[in-house]
């Protein structure tokens, strides 16, 4: 059986000690401990399971299943398990962008252009 330790915060919460980061106040001298964020913890990893990847892109799990389910996401299955790599994750978000209807227009006048019809 795992012991897990825990700490008391200054407002009385208890918190997992993997999940405190400690700043040290330098006026004072004193620790101060405060809780981890969840993107603070999503963001030191390099890959993330599907509860992990929904805390850091602040979406619910069955949100995340629905994506992998359309492809929409990349993801790697080994087994019964999916994992997501963060650079892989980071490029799927910049590359995510939308076009605007100038740039669907410019497009289709691009391609009317090279592909004139022929009678």
């Amino acid at each position: 059986m795992k012991t897990k330790l825990f700490i008391q915060t200054q407002n009385g919460e208890l918190h997992p000690v993997e999940d405190i980061q400690v700043k040290f106040e330098n006026e004072t001298g004193e620790f101060i401990t405060t809780p981890k964020t969840v993107n603070e913890k999503a963001i030191s990893k390099e890959h993330f399971d599907v509860e992990g990847i929904a805390d850091f892109l602040d979406m619910k799990p069955s949100g995340i299943y629905g994506l992998v389910h359309k492809r929409k996401i990349p993801h790697t299955k080994k087994g019964k398990r999916l994992y997501f790599f963060k650079a892989d994750i980071i490029d799927w978000l910049r590359n995510g962008n939308v076009d605007t209807n100038q740039d669907i227009q410019n497009k289709a006048d691009e391609y009317i252009r090279k592909n004139k019809f022929k009678a």
